[in-house]
């Protein structure tokens, strides 16, 4: 459901955040449950920000029962530019301990009541510390993708950090349950627990998805710049398109050179090797790539 707009951006609360906050108040929590949702909904404001500065659109902000995503056109290009991925990720988090620095301020002041000027410091910094964890979907792991995808290529960083996700929640989930059992935690951290394992699962299946759309644009980026820096790599005829395409980085154009049968140095383009992928698979050799060119 559309409650306002911010900065030309729908926002958006889920049902069940709606139902979240009539349960807190009759709990009689709500000022608490206000907080922590203010605090969430400046930490996508920020990312918001921050995409639209490098030229993003932004169609919205949905706000749910335990977090908010902002939801960025485009967002495959985002994760093939590691320096603004980094800048717009940790976007969040730097707000949130701003927001924390302001609230020890005021609190020191004794602007607002103490209990609640308490809770919405530590909100702050646990929302800015657990979004900083190297693991996805939190923004940690968008940096650490970020850091991972100039070395080893954008599928291979992906699985590897949402690896680290789904390990995070399965953790989490156990240390819920143990402690709702001996009543240290309540049952709002189980389904944060929860939610970083399924939202793993879904970074991971996307990741083939937005992979396809990197590669089809590659040759747009090549006409749009003009120029882009040559990437080489070495490989056999039995070398396979999915091991190609996973040593492939951002801005950069390769070339994927290799011996054929008789000793002769061969090489595909980029290009060649994108076509070769959409029209024949990933399990495709380089060798039958080079058979069906002669």
């Amino acid at each position: 459901m559309q409650v306002g707009k911010a900065f030309g951006v729908r926002i958006l609360v889920d049902k069940f955040f709606l139902l979240l906050l009539l349960l807190y108040g009759f709990l009689g929590l709500l000022p608490q449950v206000m907080t922590v949702f203010a605090a969430c909904f400046i930490h996508e404001l920020a990312h918001v920000l921050v995409a639209k500065s490098y030229g993003y659109r932004v169609k919205e902000i949905e706000l749910l029962p335990f977090g908010g995503v902002a939801r960025i056109e485009d967002l495959d290009l985002i994760a093939f530019d590691p320096e603004v991925e980094v800048n717009i990720a940790l976007a969040g988090p730097l707000q949130n301990l701003l927001l924390a620095g302001i609230g020890l301020a005021l609190r020191h002041f004794l602007v607002w009541q103490e209990s609640l000027a308490a809770f919405f410091i530590y909100c702050n910094l646990g929302m800015a510390l657990l979004n900083l964890l190297p693991v996805l979907p939190l923004d940690g792991g968008r940096v650490y993708r970020a850091y991972l995808v100039r070395r080893i290529g954008f599928r291979q960083a992906t699985e590897r950090v949402t690896g680290w996700g789904r390990v995070l929640g399965i953790l989490l989930v156990g240390i819920s349950l143990v402690g709702i059992f001996f009543s240290w935690v309540n049952i709002t951290f189980l389904f944060v627990a929860i939610f970083i394992f399924l939202a793993a699962n879904r970074e991971r299946m996307a990741a083939a998805y937005i992979f396809m759309r990197f590669l089809t644009r590659k040759q747009r980026e090549l006409r749009d710049k003009g120029l882009l820096p040559i990437e080489a790599l070495m490989a056999t005829e039995a070398t396979t398109l999915r091991e190609v395409v996973r040593k492939f980085v951002p801005k950069r154009y390769h070339l994927v050179l290799f011996l054929d049968s008789g000793g002769i140095m061969e090489f595909f383009t980029e290009a060649e090797i994108v076509t070769a992928l959409l029209e024949r698979g990933l399990d495709t050799t380089l060798g039958e790539i080079l058979q069906h060119r002669s």
